[in-house]
């Protein structure tokens, strides 16, 4: 019907994806699954943002979600997730920031507290952007003063 030029359809190459990611929860033996996230990362903020809001979704409804398919002219595939397991997707999902987007701020520094209140940065852009200390790391924040022109 469609000639897709021998390239897997994305569904296919989607769901396929999902599989490996939940079993790659599924096999895990550690509570932050380093490999998930490693593959997470590498698929990027807008997947893992999928992947969480179905998480929780499956959560909520206590239902255990169990799919079959059959690419064409490959063998059947299935995955399945139960409630518990998705609670975990998500809780890693939230705990690791898998779905923050990079943000670089780039403007004048004109608050630096110690780590009880955010930092105001000044940019020609957004106007003053508040920035909290768990968005940035220590080692990017050495030796700045007020003042100073920073990119975070």
């Amino acid at each position: 019907m469609f000639d897709l030029g021998g390239e897997e359809p994305l569904v296919d190459r989607s769901l396929a994806e999902f599989e490996r990611l939940v079993n790659e929860i599924n096999e895990s033996s550690s509570g932050d699954d380093p490999e998930f996230v490693r593959h997470m990362r590498a698929l990027g903020p807008r997947v893992a943002n999928a992947v969480r809001v179905l998480a929780e979704d499956i959560g909520e409804s206590g239902f255990d979600m169990d799919v079959d398919w059959r690419p064409p002219r490959q063998p059947s595939r299935h995955v399945a997730i139960n409630p518990t397991s998705a609670g975990f997707i998500q809780s890693l999902v939230e705990r690791q920031r898998l779905e923050a987007e990079p943000f670089i701020v780039d403007g004048e520094l004109h608050t630096a507290s110690d780590r009880s209140s955010p930092w105001e940065v000044d940019t020609v852009e957004h106007g003053m952007i508040r920035v909290k200390h768990d968005q940035i790391s220590a080692d990017d924040t050495r030796g700045l003063a007020v003042g100073m022109r920073v990119r975070l």
